[in-house]
């Protein structure tokens, strides 16, 4: 079973390699996959953005937490603490 603090990792996991498709110069990711990949992180949520979904879940009480704002590094955090 996956926890709420791997999911959310995974999910910033995820946009930091679509990212880095995006950004890849060398030549050596498929123009195609660079274009999906820059249209996918149109909609994807920002690092900050999951941050607040993560509180927001935590503050909801839910008895099945979604994500684990304890995933979302430090520095990220910081940026949105109040």
């Amino acid at each position: 079973m996956t926890t709420a603090y791997e999911r959310t990792r995974a999910l910033i996991f995820a946009g930091e390699l679509l990212e880095a498709i995006r950004r890849d110069n060398a030549g050596t990711v498929p123009d195609s996959i660079r274009e999906e990949a820059e249209h996918i992180l149109r909609h994807y949520p920002s690092n900050m953005e999951i941050g607040w979904l993560s509180d927001a879940i935590q503050q909801s009480n839910t008895s099945m937490p979604l994500l684990d704002p304890n995933a979302v590094p430090k520095e990220i955090r910081k940026g949105y603490r109040r």
